[in-house]
């Protein structure tokens, strides 16, 4: 498939070309183009104002698709594992933090409450730390600190990632991570002396479907859930 581009950058010629039947998109996104698309193919937009609200764009790909049974059923097998992993949790909730380490020098970002990670989060009942322990509908869903405030990314587990859009920036956000790992306060942190820092993906951070649900959960029983005793 040809490379389409993103919101007003969109190519419709190479669109064009793919006779499509349907185009869904984000409202934001779409509306300065929104009639010549409709010219295209059928176009249908929806409003999602963070990642933690991944269910309802979902619940509306389902429904224009004529899918909505198919989609509640995805969603409840989604909650039905969250219930399962909650039933596991010891009497005290532990303060999960996410931390994404960026490929500018000395920079760490701090995911809140409203990010797609946070929801998962919140959906099991771990807490958060302080610094993390908030966010609104509405973005923004990142804290980004410098070095100095590196003791805010504390928490009893910290789960850690990277992304980079290009290669490129991959490869100076993982040496990024490497040289953070070295630092002596980063090393200070509690989670970091406990051991208890857990490299897992990029979609804590940007997933926003139940595939990278499923995937987060995988991570949650592998390194977070401690069966009650």
């Amino acid at each position: 498939m040809p490379r389409l581009g993103q919101s007003e950058q969109l190519n419709l010629e190479a669109l064009a070309v793919l006779q499509t039947d349907l185009i869904i998109g984000f409202t934001s996104d779409l509306e300065g183009t929104y009639n010549k698309l409709s010219a295209i193919a059928p176009t249908v937009t929806f409003e999602m104002q963070t990642t933690a609200d991944w269910q309802q764009p979902f619940r509306f790909h389902g429904q224009v698709l004529g899918m909505e049974v198919q989609a509640e059923a995805v969603l409840g097998q989604y909650q039905q594992r969250v219930e399962a992993l909650k039933s596991q949790l010891s009497a005290s909730p532990m303060q999960v933090s996410l931390v994404r380490v960026m490929a500018q020098s000395g920079q760490v970002s701090l995911y809140l409450k409203n990010c797609f990670g946070g929801s998962i989060l919140a959906d099991i009942g771990f807490d958060r730390p302080p610094a993390q322990n908030n966010g609104t509908p509405e973005p923004p869903f990142t804290k980004q600190i410098d070095r100095e405030a590196l003791p805010e990314a504390d928490g009893d587990v910290i789960l850690l990632f990277t992304f980079g859009a290009t290669p490129e920036v991959a490869a100076e956000a993982e040496a990024e991570l490497e040289r953070l790992r070295t630092d002596p306060l980063w090393q200070s942190l509690r989670a970091v002396q406990q051991n208890q820092v857990y490299s897992v993906g990029h979609y804590w951070g940007s997933g926003n479907s139940p595939l990278a649900a499923e995937w987060a959960l995988a991570d949650i029983e592998q390194y977070l859930i401690k069966p009650a005793t």
